[in-house]
């Protein structure tokens, strides 16, 4: 089973999908084996799995597993369309009843095979070919609002800010998963001195960070 997207990541792993597929049956082995047990071998590609459109992940696999709620359907893009729409436009009709028509049996599943390009360095790094999971990574995203009060930077006490970017900087320290934030720094002080021995101080510490 692969990814169907537009992307070279989703393109390589359908077309490995079905390369592996012809392999298997070409095999002299492998036909006996599906023959005696009765097993046939189906390619599933996934669409949007990443939820780039509709901010919802794993929308085809959940289908299958029988876990995608109804609601599901009429979950929106930026442009307002809901994806019940985005499948009729496709010439995929899909309802409450169909949802429950797509859910496979888990007892009718002898294995589950999921091609994936790394996305990632270690492979190379090791200079292995070919690496095996032990499970695919769920998601969860969450939109996290830090609220506060304005105030000046040069006369507001430190006692009395209510600063959100103070607290958003706590949460971003826990997001081990953040490579990168671009950010401002706005030092203030009457005494020249005392502010420049802050930036010196900071500037080494923010680079070890």
């Amino acid at each position: 089973m692969g990814n169907s997207s537009s992307t070279p990541t989703g393109l390589c792993d359908t077309v490995l999908t079905e390369k592996a597929t012809d392999l298997l049956t070409s095999s002299s082995v492998i036909p006996y084996l599906l023959i005696s047990k009765c097993r046939e071998i189906l390619v599933i590609a996934f669409s949007d799995v990443e939820g780039v459109r509709f901010q919802s992940t794993f929308i085809g696999s959940a289908a299958i597993a029988g876990i995608l709620p109804v609601s599901a359907l009429q979950i929106t893009d930026k442009s307002g369309v809901t994806s019940q729409d985005a499948l009729k436009k496709n010439s995929i009709e899909v309802t409450e009843e169909h949802l429950q028509q797509l859910r496979y049996d888990p007892k009718s599943v002898w294995g589950y095979v999921k091609i994936h390009i790394e996305q990632g360095p270690v492979l190379e790094w090791v200079g292995f070919p070919l690496g095996v999971v032990k499970g695919i990574a769920g998601q969860t995203r969450l939109k996290v609002t830090m609220r506060g009060s304005q105030g000046h930077a040069g006369t507001v006490p430190m006692s009395m800010r209510h600063d959100p970017m103070a607290a958003a900087a706590e949460a971003i320290v826990l997001l081990e998963s953040l490579l990168q934030v671009t950010f401002t720094v706005d030092l203030r002080a009457i005494d020249d001195m005392g502010r420049e021995a802050v930036v010196c101080e900071l500037s080494p510490i923010v680079s070890n960070m």
